[in-house]
């Protein structure tokens, strides 16, 4: 019997063990933090060997094959050992993408794959069609694979989960942008990391589907030195040469597979890069088959990413534009007043921050898909797609200079912290989601707001 070891014990994790004990394999989870009790209770249904705290070489060398954690970096002295011995070692994509014959959706970019990735889902969901949502949000696409029959995977993809990918096939592969971003993490060379975002790409044949920003500078450069054999299906903000969904006149054109239209008002999601979302997420939607007027009515009707994370049917998401501090949100429901915005520039994702101005919360590290600087709010959120309910206030402290924007979802008990911050603070409320921004397009948005009001000042006066 081959043996099977998983490094980390989170919901990617936790899933990739389930998958590998129903297919049969002698299967060993180790984790070096402390597992989630709902995770634990998961592994000991299925009968699944575990340790947390700390990793035993002896119980991990002799495996046949590893299934890493993303967060896990490359680099990592177990890792290393485990590359010397010759063993291979995956991620949890890859091994669930053995098991199932089912269409994947993937998206990837720098920026507004989250948002893209679940406005693929509803509108794939809203037309019926059987689908499950995957990669750094939903539920772990090999627990999913393991324990349900879906047709289509809606999966959004980090680059260090596309590291770790070498067989898996994107039938739709979505790029949404490059920018320079968690290089620290491929020797500060931004080639590697483009390479790593190109991943999704490998694999496909003439029978797939690449969509693609087609302004973004370094994709159009990268795009002669991948071979790729997928059709191409690049979009732009306005019409212009090579692009096959684009606005003009104030609506949405698609033109292929099948023509597409509808008025560019009539989008739920605002804003350029919305745009783009918007475009990338119809022209998959028009790949898979989806009639028309399902497109338009999802396109049209969906409610932001925040409403796709909280499920306990009591809080209301918030769709958030760019906050300030006295600024008070309404979802409905509740009111809430952001205090204060702190930037943050400590290193250690283990820290504490400031919520409403006053109390003191701990976060912790997200050991999940996307880059490990990002903060998750332990019991609250689950990896960026939570179903907890413990009213304990969340908060975010990344390892790069950045604003923390909150995403609020109502109200909740403040409950004191276990320990003080030494670096940076993050704006806060209750049940939230954290976003970032980077400090630069927050100052550009500011610049821009500045400049609508003395345009309407003057046309006025």
């Amino acid at each position: 019997m081959s043996r099977i070891v998983v490094l980390g014990a989170g919901e990617s994790g936790a899933g990739a063990a389930v998958l590998a004990k129903v297919k049969g394999f002698d299967t060993f989870v180790s984790d070096m933090s402390a597992i989630k009790d709902k995770y634990k209770e998961l592994l000991d249904k299925y009968g699944i060997a575990w340790e947390e705290g700390h990793h035993t070489e002896e119980l991990i060398l002799n495996a046949d094959e590893v299934v890493k954690s993303p967060g896990i970096p490359n680099d990592a002295p177990l890792i290393m050992k485990l590359k010397e011995k010759g063993t291979p070692i995956i991620s949890e994509i890859e091994f669930a993408g053995r098991y199932t014959d089912a269409k994947m959706v993937c998206i990837t970019g720098s920026n507004g794959k989250t948002t893209t990735t679940s406005l693929i889902y509803h509108i794939f969901k809203s037309a019926g069609l059987n689908v499950g949502l995957a990669g750094n949000i939903g539920n772990s696409l090999a627990l999913q694979v393991a324990t349900e029959q879906h047709d289509y995977y809606v999966i959004e993809l980090s680059s260090f989960q596309l590291d770790n990918m070498y067989n898996f096939r994107a039938n739709i592969a979505v790029l949404m942008n490059i920018t320079p971003d968690h290089l620290d993490r491929y020797d500060h060379c931004m080639q590697k990391y483009v390479d790593a975002k190109f991943r999704i790409t490998q694999n496909q044949t003439s029978e797939d589907a690449f969509i693609f920003w087609n302004d973004d500078p370094i994709i159009k450069r990268e795009l002669d030195k991948h071979g790729l054999r997928a059709h191409l299906y690049p979009f732009a903000a306005v019409k212009e040469d090579g692009a096959i969904a684009y606005v003009e006149d104030g609506e949405v054109e698609i033109n292929e597979p099948i023509a597409f239209n509808m008025e560019q008002e009539e989008l739920a999601l605002h804003g350029t890069h919305n745009l783009y979302n918007s475009l990338a997420a119809g022209i998959s939607a028009n790949l898979a088959g989806i009639r028309k007027e399902y497109i338009r009515k999802a396109l049209s009707d969906f409610k932001g990413v925040a409403d796709l994370f909280h499920h306990d049917g009591e809080a209301h998401g918030i769709h958030l534009g760019v906050l300030a501090a006295g600024q008070r949100l309404h979802d409905g429901t509740h009111e809430i007043q952001v205090r204060e915005i702190h930037h943050s520039q400590n290193g250690d994702p283990d820290q504490g921050a400031y919520t409403d101005g006053q109390e003191q919360l701990p976060v912790h590290r997200r050991h999940r898909g996307d880059e490990p600087d990002h903060a998750h709010c332990g019991p609250l959120v689950d990896d960026w797609g939570g179903h907890g309910h413990d009213p304990l206030p969340c908060l975010g402290v990344l390892s790069r200079p950045r604003l923390h924007i909150a995403a609020l979802h109502g109200a909740g008990d403040v409950r004191r912290p276990r320990h003080r911050a030494r670096g940076g603070q993050a704006v806060a409320g209750t049940q939230q989601r954290t976003v970032c921004l980077d400090e630069l397009h927050l100052q550009l948005l500011l610049i821009g707001k500045f400049c609508y009001i003395v345009l309407v000042h003057n046309f006025y006066i």
